[in-house]
């Protein structure tokens, strides 16, 4: 089994982080503090849609993929004011709730 340097020193570092009680910010954890940022689920909640809903659409390509940061080994979805706003326009423009 192959493992990247980068993501194995993030193993290393999650391990001995929570023996010693550690917190270190490390380049590839933080997101800038300026920037205001919301998850998946935030989204979708704030735009009335389920979370699989939300997905589907960006799967299917009908809505753009906001920037994504890699945190210990998995890839995370960053919302945006810009992007929340996106995703609002584009539920008013193309949503239906079913009956």
């Amino acid at each position: 089994m192959r493992i990247s340097i980068a993501k194995s020193l993030t193993l290393a570092f999650d391990r001995f982080s929570s023996i010693l009680g550690l917190t270190i910010r490390l380049d590839w954890y933080t997101v800038p503090i300026n920037m205001p940022h919301r998850t998946t689920l935030d989204v979708a909640r704030e735009i009335g849609v389920s979370k699989n809903t939300l997905f589907n659409w960006l799967r299917s390509g009908k809505l753009r993929e906001p920037k994504s940061i890699q945190i210990g080994g998995m890839s995370v979805r960053v919302w945006s004011d810009g992007d929340l706003i996106r995703a609002k326009k584009f539920k008013e423009e193309h949503y239906r709730k079913r009956s």
